[in-house]
């Protein structure tokens, strides 16, 4: 969005030069209110990113409240506890990597489309289909190229095949479906495409997907995993077997 050449400006390392010959993507005016808007110093914060896969996405089994990570003091180790009511601790680690198990089962299994689609199977083929024909419509930039289009007709066209292709993705995957989905489910490997992927996609993914809650274990605790200990319930019908 900073990028003079989208306001329709010839430029150098970002400084501006003149107009350019090519058409803008979008009006001057508009590119230099969000120039102006994203290069204010007043606007710029410091933002930390969750460190832990589930932090503020796991439930604590005792009062609901998300949960937090603290360390157990003698191991050094990370645990997800429950701030609200301090009902349950669990190691991160292990909790981590049994909810990770878990969804990517999930995500590989050979019906998980049709918990991400929203739309009935019967339907679900054509939209593919219509999605598939809108997405080749879109090479239409490369008529552009050859002259055929002018930048006004591209333009329309373009913003008419857009909305029209997010009508039938929304249809297809549901309004956040594709986003959180589509690159992983369509790998070849389902189970290491979501294992690449970074921790904010595997964040959404995962609270795209299930409900994470680490159940109370009890007086004394227990120094054995428990995978009963923490509740996988998922969405929309998918199937996280253990």
């Amino acid at each position: 969005m900073m990028r003079p050449r989208y306001g329709g400006f010839r430029f150098d390392r970002d400084e501006i030069l003149g107009r350019a010959d090519w058409p803008a993507i979008v009006p001057e005016e508009l590119w230099r209110a969000v120039h102006g808007i994203l290069t204010d110093p007043s606007r710029r914060i410091r933002w930390v990113g969750r460190k832990h896969l589930l932090t503020g996405i796991a439930r604590c089994g005792q009062c609901g409240a998300p949960v937090g990570t603290g360390s157990k003091t003698r191991a050094g180790r990370v645990v997800y506890v429950c701030k609200q009511c301090f009902g349950v601790s669990r190691l991160q680690a292990e909790v981590d990597n049994w909810v990770v198990w878990r969804v990517a089962n999930a995500l590989a299994q050979p019906d998980a489309w049709r918990a991400l689609m929203s739309s009935s199977s019967e339907s679900a083929a054509e939209l593919r289909e219509q999605e598939a024909a809108l997405r080749s419509r879109l090479v239409l930039a490369a008529d552009f190229a050859d002259g055929v289009l002018t930048s006004s007709q591209l333009r329309t066209a373009t913003k008419r095949i857009k909305r029209r292709l997010a009508d039938v993705e929304s249809q297809l995957y549901g309004p956040d479906g594709h986003r959180y989905f589509g690159d992983v489910i369509d790998a070849g490997d389902p189970r290491a495409a979501f294992h690449k992927l970074p921790l904010d996609r595997k964040r959404a993914l995962i609270e795209a997907m299930v409900t994470v809650t680490i159940m109370p274990i009890g007086h004394g605790g227990s120094k054995v995993f428990d995978p009963l200990m923490v509740e996988i319930l998922p969405h929309n019908g998918f199937v996280c077997r253990p």
